[in-house]
């Protein structure tokens, strides 16, 4: 009986290097199709059972890892044939030392499940098969324990991103006279980024996101003169750590669409280009060198995930970020020849955005 069921547990798996779970679920199946085609008695009903219990905890686990049944040298099921032998690499495996020495060849290992007996002493299966076989199922749980991406996703993400009033900016010319700028926006941009995260349960989710914001133009009037203007290109470069809740999703047209709120924080590189003084609307040649700071950012945000197919999702988002101040340099030039510096250069000001964002999630 033992010998039988556990010819039943080699010819379940294929005879080449298991790729993942669903190769063995579909060597599962044929398995089955097979045994249910004969007539019925107590030992084919028995080996159903077994089969139909071990698809089961592949769709429910992925072969994420071995239950423990006991120290017993018999084999007696398919199921406990499998989480023997993955007991033991495993359980190897968490400790950060896997010791396959024991198993250094296929024949070693195809002993270990079979019990006692040899490879030849299985009818109707020949030594390469059953070598195969048991090479197959160290394959499975060895590979398997070197990753697993389930709940892991990724997110490519673009969108508009419109600027709020920086605050009003000044800055010191050498002789300590403050020249006040008025209250402006800085423009609307483009935002682009890529997003790594984890479902730590099926409502709450962390990643790791980068995202780079361009199109941003200083362009602000002096308060005392409101004839000369100050322009600058700004971009951004942020990393955010970012928490999302998703609650309850629900169905419209048969698609599921899931809610979700959550927020950020993480570091912005601000960079400030070259200011270009402007008189009447032309350049007066003055400009003053451009700088790059980095600032604290944070983000509030609000969005949908409508599901495109099992794994991929649309993600639309609205979101509020401040991504901290900017300022210039102090070098100050006149049609390119140095004048000096400044006592401070133009600074006060903070990027604040309110944004619009499309992207396409990728669950594993």
């Amino acid at each position: 009986m033992i010998r039988k069921l556990t010819l039943a547990l080699l010819l379940t798996l294929p005879t080449m290097a298991v790729k993942s779970p669903d190769d063995v679920l579909n060597s599962l199946t044929r398995k089955l199709t097979d045994i249910q085609a004969k007539p019925k008695s107590i030992e084919n009903n028995q080996l159903i059972e077994s089969i139909q219990f071990e698809m089961k905890d592949i769709v429910d686990n992925g072969y994420r890892g071995a239950y423990k049944t006991g120290n017993s040298p018999l084999v007696k099921t398919p199921k406990q044939a499998l989480n023997r032998i993955g007991r033991e690499i495993t359980e190897g495996a968490d400790n950060k030392i896997v010791n396959l020495q024991k198993y250094d060849t296929e024949e070693q290992l195809f002993k270990e499940l079979e019990g006692s007996a040899s490879p030849n002493n299985l009818d109707g299966l020949s030594d390469v098969d059953a070598i195969a076989d048991a090479k197959a199922i160290k394959n499975l749980y060895y590979n398997k324990q070197a990753i697993d991406l389930e709940g892991y996703y990724i997110t490519a993400k673009g969108g508009v991103s419109k600027t709020s009033d920086t605050g009003v900016t000044s800055y010191t010319i050498s002789t300590g006279t403050l020249i006040a700028i008025q209250n402006e926006d800085l423009g609307t941009g483009s935002a682009f980024g890529f997003s790594v995260g984890k479902y730590l349960t099926d409502s709450f989710r962390l990643e790791l996101e980068a995202t780079k914001r361009t199109g941003y133009e200083y362009d602000a009037l002096w308060t005392t003169n409101t004839i000369i203007t100050d322009e600058a290109k700004i971009q951004t470069e942020a990393l955010f750590v970012n928490g999302f809740y998703d609650f309850q999703p629900f169905t419209m047209s048969n698609t599921a669409i899931t809610p979700y709120l959550g927020g950020g924080v993480g570091i912005s590189r601000n960079k400030m280009g070259t200011i270009v003084e402007h008189n009447n609307g032309l350049p007066s040649g003055t400009t003053v060198d451009g700088n790059t700071i980095n600032q604290f950012a944070y983000k509030l945000s609000a969005g949908t995930l409508v599901s495109l197919t099992k794994q991929l999702s649309l993600d639309v988002n609205y979101q509020y970020v401040n991504l901290g101040a900017f300022k210039s340099g102090t070098e100050l030039s006149y049609n390119g020849a140095f004048l000096g510096n400044l006592q401070r250069g133009i600074n006060g000001g903070d990027i604040k955005t309110q944004e619009l964002m499309v992207g396409l999630q990728y669950k594993f």
